[in-house]
């Protein structure tokens, strides 16, 4: 049975399912669950749209589909493309983009502060 199945899921807790993985946030402050919630599954479906190899419509996809010849990417894609570049540069190319997320998430989104400080 997976780690994930046999954690206790609380008034401090949400869980779901979210690309082949299970997504889950414990807070310290249950009244702040659904704005947590929300918060990262927002980041989620932008990070969805702009780099999903499944979605059509994803910018990755454009760009794919652009041949080589430049195309304009938004700004989330390329902090993802530019912190995967540095990830395998920084390994010498032992880091796959698609792998060895937590190696990576201190270098996305820099704007983004801590959910306990948007108050």
């Amino acid at each position: 049975m997976p780690l994930v199945e046999t954690l206790p899921i609380g008034a401090d807790t949400a869980q779901w399912s979210v690309w082949g993985t299970v997504a889950r946030i414990v807070v310290t402050d249950p009244c702040r669950l659904a704005e947590a919630t929300d918060l990262v599954k927002a980041e989620l479906a932008a990070v969805d749209a702009a780099c999903s190899r499944f979605r059509d419509d994803s910018e990755l996809r454009a760009a794919c589909r652009a041949g080589g010849r430049p195309v304009a990417v938004g700004p989330l894609l390329a902090q993802l493309v530019a912190a995967a570049l540095e990830a395998a540069r920084d390994t010498d190319g032992r880091r796959r983009s698609d792998r060895g997320w937590s190696a990576m998430r201190a270098r996305l989104r820099p704007g983004l502060r801590r959910f306990d400080q948007r108050r």
